[in-house]
């Protein structure tokens, strides 16, 4: 995305909700039991109750991943960030936050989103544009791409979840990427598992276990942070490619992450944006998290029907209608098995519309979903054979 483009798109500033619609529609009495029938079953693969969900689905998860872009402007900033070091230092910064906002939801889990579902989030006032896809069934593959001027990112993701009597386990499978175009640096690292504990009870609290590991492929340089029992705490920093440490760096994955300067000075790096007053009543959300199935008014006659926010079941919810919301995943999910049986016994094999399987820039011999562009460009006129609602 050029700065031309972005000028081009740049509109009159939106006025964003601060609340959702409805307040958390409360898990049911059977959850525990419904949980106990499927101990070390993959459950992204099990039709689970409405009201076991949160009111986002998983391609709208891998945008919240995009919430603190700032740290990549500052990345890029050479007055802020004028070594190869202190730009892996940002990176990383980068990628812990995004498990940030998951502290105040451990109770529920995304929607998933049905194949060919997508989600566009276009954000002039943060600079970037995002598009994702639904690109597999079986495994559930989640792709998805974004641009600013300053950063190409860009993975597909397939969550496993498993349930270990009093522990849940959220597996993720998937490389992400990230560019950074002025500097021809590209960064990867992959997610790590996240652990609900005392999953059995009300105090039940969530854990991210082992490392994060940003590595610049160029040079080998890398980003390394353990992720420590106590406090959510981290500890690590950024090394060269012969593991020499040029950065010290601690904090906590909830709250902050202090680069530790001589004389053991700390210098905060990133800090988390303060959550709304209103939080528990909104699933945990926090403010960017709030926004993200809205329907503005500069995007209501742009978006394509296969968007997100279109999803009957998912807007139901959202608005506390969890009844309605129920019934309406239940048409979906059956609609979708019956025209996948119908595709499959016609030997017509699923092609996602904006991504395709390639080669992954990086790593080789492995195969990644990754955006083969049209989307912006045909953007308020994309049309669609089938409707999945």
């Amino acid at each position: 995305m050029t700065s031309n483009n972005l000028k081009a798109e740049a509109s009159a500033p939106v006025e964003r909700r601060k609340t959702l619609p409805a307040k958390t529609i409360p898990n049911p009495g059977s959850f525990f039991s419904f949980i106990r029938k499927n101990i070390g079953k993959d459950l992204s693969r099990i039709s689970m109750p409405v009201t076991f969900n949160e009111p986002i689905n998983l391609l709208q998860k891998l945008c919240e991943e995009l919430e603190y872009t700032e740290l990549l402007k500052n990345a890029c900033n050479e007055a802020v960030s004028p070594t190869e070091y202190d730009r892996l230092m940002y990176v990383g910064a980068f990628a812990l936050s995004a498990y940030a906002g998951a502290i105040n939801r451990s109770a529920k889990k995304p929607f998933n989103p049905l194949l060919g579902e997508t989600y566009e989030n276009i954000r002039d006032d943060k600079g970037f544009r995002f598009i994702s896809e639904k690109v597999s069934h079986h495994p559930p593959i989640m792709a998805c791409y974004a641009e600013s001027d300053d950063f190409i990112f860009f993975q597909d993701n397939n969550i496993k979840t498993k349930y270990w009597g009093n522990t849940m386990e959220c597996i993720s499978n998937g490389v992400v990427h990230l560019i950074l175009k002025k500097f021809n640096e590209h960064y990867t690292w992959e997610k790590p598992n996240s652990v609900i504990c005392k999953f059995m009870f009300d105090n039940r609290y969530l854990e991210y276990r082992g490392e994060l590991k940003v590595t610049e492929s160029n040079s080998g340089n890398y980003f390394n942070l353990k992720f420590l029992s106590s406090k959510n705490g981290v500890s690590g920093g950024v090394y060269t490619s012969k593991k020499k440490e040029m950065i010290q760096l601690v904090g906590n994955w909830d709250k902050v992450l202090f680069k530790v300067e001589p004389e053991n000075k700390l210098e905060s790096i990133w800090s988390i944006n303060t959550f709304p007053p209103n939080c528990e009543d909104q699933y945990g959300f926090g403010q960017f998290t709030v926004e993200l199935n809205e329907i503005t008014p500069d995007i209501k006659d742009k978006l394509p029907p296969t968007d997100t926010r279109f999803r009957p079941d998912q807007k139901l919810y959202e608005e506390g209608k969890a009844d309605e919301a129920s019934a309406e995943k239940d048409r979906l999910e059956q609609s979708q098995r019956e025209y996948l049986k119908e595709r499959e016994l016609k030997g017509i094999p699923w092609e996602p519309k904006w991504f395709e399987l390639k080669n992954d820039p990086v790593i080789a011999g492995v195969k990644t979903y990754q955006y083969k562009g049209g989307y912006f460009e045909q953007r308020g006129n994309i049309t669609v054979e089938r409707s999945l609602w």
